[in-house]
């Protein structure tokens, strides 16, 4: 089982970063939201995997995939909660109001409050929000897919460093980006990936921009070819 083997890799480390050539689905078949695409690996490991790991998918396209943008920032943070946020039959909205103001501390999320529509929010608060609905889960892996698209240059610091402290805290971290200088600065390992396959690993000490392009060039080369 490849896919178990490397997600058991994962765990042992801090960030793994997955440098991605063309459109990338890893996240969803692992997390089951793509079905159709779980044939790409066994149906076993997905289960063995979700089950025994937590793992959760920070999505690529936020806005359509992540969030709920014309619902507040305690309605998004909740979707992913409810079970531990209803009693009985009903939503107890003090747990809701008292979660994302919880979240929204923890993760400086900039907001006037916890009933705020997400959709007044910049893009790297509308991260942090998503970031805090899946980490009120208790995961044990996070993947983040392009975790800085379209975000300014400060909220993208602000997100690399919270990614440092989330790794610190001991969450494994598997980073999926197109954008070279954000694997090799955030990254303790490194997998080039292409067509699904893993195309070339190397450690902190060894990912350089040259060795990671050499085989990122390499790899098209040979798909054209093909």
């Amino acid at each position: 089982m490849k896919s178990l083997a490397l997600f058991a890799s994962i765990s042992r480390l801090h960030i793994v970063a997955i440098a991605a050539l063309g459109t990338f689905t890893f996240g969803w078949v692992f997390t089951g939201q793509h079905p159709w695409l779980i044939a790409a690996v066994s149906a076993l490991d997905w289960f063995l995997v979700n089950l025994l790991n937590r793992v959760v998918d920070i999505p690529e396209d936020r806005a359509n995939q992540g969030l709920i943008r014309p619902q507040s920032v305690e309605d998004n943070i909740a979707l992913a909660n409810l079970k531990r946020l209803t009693r009985g039959i009903f939503v107890d909205a003090a747990r809701v109001a008292a979660e994302a103001r919880s979240a929204i501390q923890r993760f400086g999320i900039r907001a006037r409050g916890p009933g705020q529509p997400v959709r007044q929010l910049s893009g790297g608060n509308q991260q942090k929000v998503v970031l805090g609905k899946w980490l009120a889960t208790n995961p044990r892996i996070l993947i983040m897919d392009e975790p800085t698209r379209g975000i300014d240059v400060g909220a993208k610091a602000e997100i690399h460093q919270l990614m440092r402290r989330l790794a610190g805290e001991g969450m494994a971290i598997l980073m999926i980006s197109s954008e070279l200088p954000e694997v090799l600065g955030m990254s303790d390992r490194v997998l080039v990936m292409n067509g699904g396959r893993i195309v070339g690993e190397f450690d902190k000490g060894h990912a350089t921009a040259e060795a990671v392009g050499t085989v990122m060039t390499r790899s098209m080369a040979r798909e054209d070819a093909a």
